[in-house]
Formats: C-alpha cells, structure tokens, sequence
C-alpha cells in the first residue's frame, strides 16, 4: 500500500507576489510623496525570501548583495558512514572502545538504511524523496519535497536509542534540527516541517516515562514557536511497518 497525497498545482508564491504589488501600487497612490527607501526594500525582500525559491533561483538586493537559493547534494558513502558514527557516537552512555562504537554506528545505519528504504517505497509517489543529502554542511538523513506549494516539504531525521531515552539528549536533538529545518527553508526558498523519528532498540519498553520526556520536550519547543513532531518507534516493529502505520507517524494530519 503506498500513500498517495493529492497534488495541486503552485501558485501561492506567485499570488503572494502580485498581491503584495498591487498593496504597494494601492500605498503609491494614497500616498505619493512616501518615499521607500533601499535598506526597506531590501529588507523586505530578506523577509520574503523563504517563500520565494519556487519563483526565483537567484535575487539581487540593493547594494550589490546576491543571494542564490542552494540545491541539495547527495551525500558520498564515505560522508554517510561518517554521519553514521556521528549519530552513534551522539546517543548517552555509548561504549567507549573502537570496535563497539564502530558496531553500534554499523548497527545505527542498518536501522536508518531499513527507514529510508520504506520511505521510499511509501512515499514516493507522493512526494519527491530524497535520502542522504547535504546543503551546504548540513546533513538531512530524508527530505520529502512537497509536489504543493501550499504543503510544506517535510524533512526526516532518525534516531536510534540502545538503551533508555534521556530528556536533554532528546532536548539537543530536537533543538539543533528545529535549527537545520529553518536553515533548510532559508536556503532553499521552500517551506518545510521537520519530524524527529527516535527507533527504540528491541526489549526497550515506550513506556509512561518515554512519552512524559516526549511531551515535555514538545511543550519547550513549542514556547520557542518551533513547529516539529516527534514520533517513536519500536526495532521489533520495522519489519511488520507497513505504509499506513508509517504514513500516520511521519506525515501531518489533515
């Protein structure tokens, strides 16, 4: 079973952009000796650029400033082995000699590996997917681009925890990706919601604590005015994860 989103035609961003012409064209007219000067226009255009990467590869500001919305690159082998054992090396309480960490990043990317290769198979009729990609520096293990402008791109970031989940640990992740998902939207000029999915290992119980720190979390984010799920899920449960339980944990409700 796939998930299928019904997709629309864009064209928000370019309403956007006629409609906020002709509210200037409306102030020119009522007011003709108000003058706008360059630092206000361009400031203007700064607070418009997230949403304007569908129209435009490329902007120009006064003062000789460009700006290019960037593209997203896929990453090498060598950078996703790397990441993988940034990702192992992240979680609390990891075995300190070489050959475990280095077995707890293989075990780490096995996880991740199985994730991506559903959520490809789940959503890629729906949206464009795109697995392993850097922009610029910053590492994104999934993107989902919206085929809608009035649906945001989600952006996918996957954890595994060996054993327990700690409240600041849960905290760093969410607050550092609340911080790349915003980058994300800068950069590419598309709006997008990022969504943390924490795969607990086999024997590991989601119990009432889990979903405490998990609220929690939510609740501190949410007074940042961060806008991001969280999700859990169990090893034992990938292998029977089918595209309808998968579609409810990632995708935002409608």
């Amino acid at each position: 079973m796939k998930v299928i989103v019904k997709r629309r035609i864009p064209y928000i961003p370019h309403i956007v952009i006629s409609a906020t012409g002709v509210v200037l064209a409306g102030v020119h007219a009522i007011f003709p000796n108000l003058k706008v000067d360059a630092v206000t226009l361009g400031l203007l255009v700064i607070s418009a650029l997230p949403w304007l990467g569908s129209v435009f590869k490329s902007l120009e500001l006064p003062g000789g400033f460009k700006f290019e919305y960037q593209k997203l690159v896929k990453m090498n082998e060598e950078q996703i082995r790397n990441k993988s054992q940034a990702e192992a090396d992240s979680v609390p309480e990891q075995p300190a000699p070489l050959a475990a960490r280095e077995s707890q990043a293989n075990k780490y990317r096995e996880i991740e590996t199985k994730i991506l290769t559903k959520i490809e198979g789940c959503f890629s009729r729906s949206y464009k997917v795109l697995l392993n990609r850097r922009l610029g520096a910053t590492e994104y293990d999934a993107v989902l681009c919206s085929y809608s402008d009035d649906s945001p791109d989600l952006i996918i970031e996957i954890k595994f925890v060996p054993k327990g989940l700690r409240y600041g640990w849960l905290r760093d992740v969410c607050v550092s990706f609340t911080t790349r998902t915003q980058l994300y939207r800068l950069r590419t000029g598309r709006d997008a919601r990022g969504i943390v999915l924490v795969v607990f290992a086999s024997g590991e119980l989601l119990g009432e604590e889990a979903m405490t720190i998990k609220e929690k979390v939510l609740e501190e984010l949410g007074e940042l005015g961060a806008d991001l799920k969280i999700a859990f899920l169990r090893e034992e449960d990938l292998e029977s994860l089918d595209c309808l339980r998968l579609g409810m944990l990632l995708l935002p409700k409608r």
